[in-house]
């Protein structure tokens, strides 16, 4: 299968730095994000029968959110993601029936902005197995995007994750990448 994505956003073979890849779209646009993932077993039947045979089925899916961020007593912040109605999107495949085999799966997801998407959203593709997402900036030249534009980067804890990004990809899209504190 031809992927639709020809620009290169990340891979797992890069070096980590604090510069975050940061997509950029315009408004009532369709873009197209290409996740590779790798499985946790990579494709080793003994490893998958020993830690996640409970798997059977996984979905995938594309939530683009800006993260509600509030002081804790004690100093602290808690963040919890905020939904908005600015953008439609689906996977193909939605999910996948899992195999001890199963080792590289890659899921294009589309991204329709709607008209009313202008603005700085905190979470978007996947990437690093770590599960962070990336920043989306809809409506706005790379030249416009800061790290004051986005909440601070916070890397929730993962649980066990039957698959994690190996690398990602877009059309439709532009990018940019933002040196975070």
């Amino acid at each position: 299968m031809a992927l639709p994505c020809d620009l290169p956003v990340w891979n797992s073979n890069q070096t980590s730095t604090n510069e975050v890849p940061v997509l950029l779209m315009q408004p009532s646009s369709t873009g197209y994000v290409c996740v590779t993932y790798q499985s946790a077993w990579k494709g080793n039947s003994s490893e998958y029968q020993r830690h996640y045979a409970g798997y059977q089925d996984i979905q995938f899916g594309l939530s683009i959110s800006k993260e509600h961020c509030v002081a804790t007593p004690g100093g602290g912040t808690s963040c919890a993601p905020t939904d908005f109605n600015s953008f439609m999107t689906s996977a193909v495949p939605s999910s996948i029936q899992l195999s001890g085999t199963t080792d590289y799966v890659t899921v294009v997801y589309t991204v329709n902005s709607l008209s009313n998407s202008t603005g700085f959203y905190d979470n978007s593709a996947p990437y690093l197995a770590s599960c962070r997402t990336m920043p989306m900036a809809v409506g706005y030249a790379a030249s416009q995007v800061n790290a004051s534009d986005f909440a601070a980067i916070f890397v929730p804890p993962c649980s066990l994750q039957a698959f994690s990004p190996s690398s990602v990809s877009v059309t439709g899209m532009e990018l940019t990448y933002v040196q975070f504190p």
